[in-house]
């Protein structure tokens, strides 16, 4: 349907990029600090999809907007990536503080934080992955 029902923070500048990072990531949140020191920060923020995506999802008991967004940022980091950045998709993180420090509406709704920068290391970090056998299947 492209309902595209995102849109995007970027948070860039040193000043507000400290208060967003110790907003986000501070208390239970502490397992992303390392994200602190990513350069630019981008709040995904959820908007209301379409009527016609709404029915859809209604109809098959799935929220289209979350495969939307996600389909979004995944373009976001493929596009980063061949541009020489690196990035991180974070879904834990203090939602609340989020809003308030970017002024949002208590009814918003951020699911996803991305953080961009230049990594340390060069190529893809040693991930442990389900082997293709796990995941696949033909019918």
């Amino acid at each position: 349907c492209n309902s595209q029902p995102w849109s995007f923070v970027v948070v860039d500048t040193p000043q507000r990029r400290r208060e967003f990072v110790e907003a986000a990531y501070s208390g239970l949140h502490f397992i992303n600090s390392f994200a602190k020191e990513a350069p630019v920060h981008i709040a995904v923020i959820r908007e209301r999809a379409k009527a016609t995506a709404r029915w859809g999802g209604l109809a098959k008991g799935v929220d289209f907007t979350l495969i939307d967004i996600g389909m979004a940022c995944e373009h976001l980091v493929l596009q980063a990536a061949e541009e020489g950045v690196g990035s991180c998709i974070m879904g834990w993180f203090d939602q609340g503080a989020v809003k308030k420090i970017l002024g949002l509406s208590r009814g918003a709704r951020v699911d996803i934080l991305v953080c961009l920068g230049y990594p340390k290391q060069q190529g893809p970090a040693v991930k442990q992955r389900k082997t293709l056998e796990e995941i696949r299947r033909y019918a």
